[in-house]
């Protein structure tokens, strides 16, 4: 297990049971612009804007293959194991200054309510303190987005305190939520999940 986290770390794509993460490229533009073009998204998230530019997306794409060390953001796309070529969204992982990563993620209108961010975000977790030492990993939501919370607390997350961010899409400050779950909660919970599927697989 490595001591801090790095991009390097985590650039290998990700495999749950329904999808495959990876890093976006540039002939990912048009699909990702034309998913992420949706005020839902907007709303809920801090960065991004609707209408969406296409310019944001080269912008994002461009980071997302410069990312290194320690200080980093890098987005994985989720793609359908069953259709690799079709997007439902993304998942990403931020680090800076502080030891604890934050997470986050949106889903494309039409792949919602289908459990797709948490098993993301669960395999993006899992990689995250198996491949390194962070004593936690932190996530905020929207006070007014309910399934983003919901999403959290199935994750494991507990909340801790209130937070802002600052949204394009409304030129203010939003409040937010903030969840944690940190090393020893997941370390538990990710025992339970290997228990479960050995008795499923038993059967």
């Amino acid at each position: 297990m490595g001591e801090g986290l790095t991009a390097e770390m985590l650039r290998a794509p990700l495999h749950s049971r329904r999808l495959i993460l990876r890093i976006p490229v540039a002939s990912d533009l048009a699909a990702i612009s034309r998913l992420i073009n949706d005020p839902v998204i907007a709303t809920n998230t801090g960065l991004i804007r609707y209408p969406y530019p296409v310019s944001s997306g080269r912008r994002w794409i461009a980071a997302a293959k410069a990312a290194s060390g320690s200080r980093f953001h890098l987005p994985f796309l989720l793609t359908l194991r069953s259709n690799p070529r079709l997007i439902a969204g993304a998942v990403g992982i931020s680090a800076g200054k502080s030891a604890i990563p934050t997470i986050g993620y949106w889903v494309a209108k039409p792949y919602r309510r289908r459990g797709f961010a948490t098993e993301a975000a669960r395999a993006l977790i899992d990689l995250t303190f198996s491949q390194s030492a962070v004593p936690a990993i932190d996530a905020s939501a929207r006070t007014s987005n309910i399934a983003s919370q919901r999403v959290l607390q199935t994750l494991g997350m507990q909340r801790i305190g209130r937070g802002r961010i600052k949204s394009a899409q409304h030129g203010r400050y939003v409040p937010t939520f903030t969840y944690r779950l940190d090393r020893t909660a997941w370390e538990k919970m990710h025992r339970r999940l290997l228990q479960r599927a050995k008795a499923t697989e038993a059967r």
